[in-house]
């Protein structure tokens, strides 16, 4: 069962015919098509509506009946697909200059400061502010995004910062590859897709590393012309994950290993997002000079900013070493060149991490 989402697409036609040129913002709950056309084999017969009663005394008799019952006492909402709304858009002008997780808008300040939340507030003083951090959605793959167009002459050289498409939107079907192949595992779907995906990529090898590569040529086409031929996914790569999906649901360990799998990307999510902070702090921090004396220094500088902000305490020190251990041995090292050369060996946050890193 697909939900239709007729008004996305509208919305983006509606406000094309405001505005002769400027800024498209658009923020919401939501993934890309690919992710909610999984979520929609995962689950065929969910209607796409989530339900969040505002009056818990009536719960039973409003939510648990139907999302149509008790008109006024009850939130209906559903996930925003952020591919429809682009790809509207590009229809009518609109390029897409930035999306992805909502907390893009903290990062990449180019005003000689830091404009990380946790800055203006002063510190981690609210549990609100905290929780911005720790991304404690139950399915972090949905939840907020920010998706920035623009069309016009005045503002065209704007971005969001290094990060701002590294979840790209498609109007190829992408069901198969994660956003970028550096990433071990795909965040941006749902966690039992993920777990078929990575499964799918092992099965077929160098032809997915061909896929790639083929989607990093046409990388820089606008959407409206972009050749869906040029990266389609195949027969053989839907029999593949098919394949791979029924032996899944399959396993009579199904539901422990989700909720495993859950675990580990909400982990993923906060993981970019601190990793993303200490790639802020190393530039605010960074070093004037073109030799090893001078970066080794910063390293320190940029444990003790993270310290006196609390981070290894919100994040937990386990985590907070792992994290700033990784990125002192692949990000901040002396020479620019370093990269990761094995897939399976990247989380998305070391990935992200050196794009914002060099840019």
């Amino acid at each position: 069962k697909l939900v239709l989402r007729p008004g996305e697409a509208e919305f983006a036609r509606e406000t094309a015919k405001l505005l002769d040129e400027g800024f498209l913002v658009t923020l919401d709950y939501g993934a890309d098509a690919d992710a909610l056309l999984w979520f929609a084999a995962i689950r065929p017969h969910y209607e796409g509506i989530h339900i969040m009663d505002a009056r818990a005394e009536f719960l039973d008799v409003c939510t648990v009946v139907s999302h149509l019952e008790c008109p006024g006492l009850q939130d209906l909402t559903t996930s925003v697909d952020f591919t429809e709304v682009a790809m509207a858009g590009a229809e009518c002008g609109w390029t897409q200059k930035a999306y992805g997780p909502i907390w893009l808008l903290e990062l990449g300040s180019d005003h000689g400061g830091l404009g990380h939340l946790l800055e203006r507030a002063g510190g981690l003083r609210s549990p609100s502010l905290q929780a911005w951090y720790l991304t404690p959605e139950q399915d972090p793959w949905a939840s907020f995004k920010i998706l920035v167009q623009h069309r016009g002459q005045r503002g065209g050289g704007w971005s969001l910062g290094p990060l701002s498409q590294e979840w790209p939107l498609s109007p190829v079907p992408r069901l198969l590859r994660a956003p970028s192949p550096c990433w071990s595992r795909d965040i941006t779907k749902p966690p039992l897709a993920s777990l078929v995906t990575t499964a799918s990529h092992q099965s077929l090898g160098e032809k997915v590393w061909r896929m790639y590569s083929a989607a990093t040529e046409y990388a820089d086409q606008p959407l409206q012309t972009l050749h869906p031929e040029a990266i389609l996914e195949d027969e053989s790569v839907v029999d593949t994950l098919s394949q791979h999906f029924l032996a899944f649901l399959m396993q009579e360990e199904l539901l422990p290993l989700l909720e495993q799998q859950s675990e580990a990307q909400q982990r993923a999510y906060a993981n970019a997002h601190l990793a993303a902070l200490l790639v802020d702090y190393w530039r605010y921090l960074e070093p004037k000079g073109s030799n090893f004396t001078a970066w080794n220094p910063v390293q320190e500088q940029v444990r003790d900013m993270a310290a006196s902000r609390l981070l290894p305490i919100l994040y937990g020190e386990k985590r907070f070493e792992e994290v700033f251990r990784q990125l002192e041995n692949h990000v901040f090292t002396f020479n620019g060149s370093v990269a990761l050369r094995s897939a399976e060996a990247s989380p998305p946050y070391l990935c992200l991490a050196l794009k914002a890193f060099h840019g």
